[in-house]
């Protein structure tokens, strides 16, 4: 069956008025970023490749004659959806709202946009709808910028200040305490400034550490030591770094086996599971901490009792994505890099009502 006989009749005119024009639109092949062309109802009738590239396809018949609400989705119901109700189609309603004004306007319309891709893939576009009339058809010439990589080095530095700003805080409660008081007699004070202080220089060398492994440019210091040592380093970092709050930290189980790693990197992998854990656990919750040598790997699980809703699921790993606000979620994305790129091992989740969510990072024993 032709394509003609799939389509309206309203549609294949739109079709062939650009067809007899492709001469003249060919240019926008060569734009680097994405380009659409749509006609009023919001149907794909022209595209060029970097958007083919986009959508994963080098046919461009294989696009036309759909919504483009079909080939793309809104990565945030609760921002693009005016209902805030998870059932709607959100990015219906968020590119209709574009569609529509930039139609009725007759004006440029810009907006930014998270969107998913080829199913799991989050990026940022900056969106640039343009009012077209060809030969008395109406249609819209969308423009769809990535942004991601600017708005992901805007997150890693409000993330960068906040983790800094909460030790530089607690650092500062703890000096004000000692201020006028005997220093010799205050030993407690002076240890827990002095964790602090380590954890503060230790924020701001995971960061850098972290800009390596993406840069691919860290390279691995591996040592020997009890997988035991992570536990009890992790468990230490946390308690001085005031995240416990109103709630539990519980070292369940922890067996003893040597591992060859890198042990400052495999310490953070799991710092930072904990953290998360600890943030989404509700006041006087409980997060329990594991360790558990299984022949030649090594299991660390961390579990909490709150449960993960399954829309959420699906986006734990992506780049920023946290249900904790605006400029959060580099622990989840970072353990993942971190453990598959240097570490060899894995980390992933279970979730349900009957045992709450469990993060599991599995290393082999030796690095090989």
């Amino acid at each position: 069956m032709q394509q003609e006989e799939l389509i309206p009749d309203n549609l294949n005119t739109d079709i062939t008025v650009l067809d007899k024009m492709k001469e003249s639109i060919h240019f926008i092949d060569f734009v680097q970023h994405s380009l659409i062309i749509l006609n009023k109802d919001g149907i794909i009738v022209h595209a060029n490749k970097a958007f083919l590239d986009l959508a994963g396809t080098a046919d461009t018949c294989v696009l036309i004659g759909h919504e483009f609400g079909d080939i793309i989705k809104s990565a945030d119901s609760n921002k693009f959806n005016p209902t805030n109700n998870p059932d709607s189609t959100c990015q219906d309603q968020n590119f209709e709202r574009i569609f529509s004004t930039c139609l009725n306007s007759k004006h440029e319309v810009k907006e930014e946009c998270s969107i998913i891709i080829n199913e799991n893939k989050i990026m940022d576009f900056l969106f640039i709808a343009l009012p077209l009339n060809i030969k008395t058809r109406d249609f819209i010439l969308l423009s769809m910028i990535d942004i991601s990589e600017i708005n992901w080095k805007a997150t890693l530095e409000r993330i960068f200040f906040h983790d800094i700003l909460n030790s530089a805080g607690a650092l500062k409660e703890c000096l004000n305490l000692l201020n006028g008081k005997d220093i010799e007699g205050n030993n407690e004070l002076l240890l827990i400034s002095k964790k602090i202080t380590d954890n503060l220089i230790d924020e701001i060398i995971s960061h850098k550490q972290y800009l390596m492994a993406e840069r691919n440019e860290y390279e691995p210091n591996i040592t020997t030591f009890d997988c035991n040592e992570i536990m009890l380093d992790v468990y230490d970092k946390i308690r001085y770094s005031l995240l416990t709050g109103d709630k539990i930290l519980q070292i369940i189980k922890s067996e003893h086996m040597e591992i060859s790693s890198d042990k400052t990197l495999l310490s953070r992998v799991i710092f930072n599971l904990v953290k998360n854990a600890l943030e989404a656990t509700k006041t006087n919750g409980t997060v329990e901490l594991y360790c558990l040598a299984k022949e030649n790997k090594v299991e660390f699980m961390v579990r909490n009792l709150d449960v993960i809703p399954e829309n959420i699921q699906t986006q734990i790993f992506n780049k920023s994505f946290s249900t904790k606000g605006t400029g959060r979620g580099l622990g989840i994305y970072s353990a993942k890099l971190i453990t598959e790129k240097f570490l060899k091992g894995k980390v992933f989740f279970e979730s349900a009502e009957s045992i709450g969510t469990i993060f599991y990072a599995v290393y082999p024993s030796t690095i090989s």
